[in-house]
């Protein structure tokens, strides 16, 4: 237990001194737009589009990011694993409502103690999720810096949508600008459904192993 309490806090340590870190970035202009700035020698090239199409930057942008978040959350995390908590813990849950329906003492007790052992595995499990936030931190902080300064002076800032046309893409509310909006509406299924291919594919490679 005393090992498990000194890992945790270990990675409580280090997530602190990233977000000390991002705010650190985000806050002052002029880091963040140095930052930015140095990042842009990557990206830019690769996805900057020579500032024409700033929607199809934001597009591979998130895109990549999104493959990279999946595919190291997927290298961490062993999905049988999960799966197979979360089905002994509704089954142990059903007994428990069995239990104290019949008042049985021993049972209830029997199975308090398998829910225990269940909780320790489970924040194992999530501990294991946290991991590859040591890995995709950074490069979130890069892309999303470097996103900001990139449309900020892209050639192209306006785009239309179906129920508006000329919308300004930096526009918005203070840091979330309407690229960001665009950002999430397509990051979010995006993820669900990446995370879904990662999901297909161990479940197929570990019934062939069988």
């Amino acid at each position: 237990m005393d090992e498990k309490k000194g890992f945790s806090a270990s990675y409580s340590g280090i997530y602190f001194v990233i977000l000390m870190l991002v705010m650190f970035i985000i806050i002052i202009p002029d880091v963040r737009n140095a930052f930015a700035i140095a990042v842009g020698f990557v990206f830019t090239p690769l996805l900057g589009f020579n500032g024409r199409y700033p929607i199809l930057t934001m597009i591979f942008a998130g895109l990549f990011l999104t493959i990279i978040n999946m595919y190291a959350r997927h290298y961490f995390i062993d999905w049988f694993e999960m799966a197979r908590l979360q089905e002994k813990t509704r089954f142990i849950s059903k007994k428990m409502r069995e239990a104290y329906r019949a008042r049985d003492m021993g049972k209830i007790e029997k199975y308090r103690k398998i829910q225990q052992k269940i909780m320790m595995d489970q924040m194992k499990s999530q501990q294991d999720q946290m991991k590859p936030m040591l890995i995709t931190m950074v490069i979130v902080i890069a892309i999303f810096t470097w996103l900001y300064y990139f449309l900020a002076h892209a050639q192209v800032k306006l785009f239309n949508t179906p129920w508006a046309m000329g919308i300004d893409i930096t526009g918005g509310i203070s840091f979330f600008p309407n690229w960001l909006i665009l950002y999430t509406f397509f990051t979010v299924p995006l993820g669900y459904f990446v995370t879904y291919l990662f999901k297909l594919y161990e479940f197929n490679k570990r019934l062939r192993e069988l």
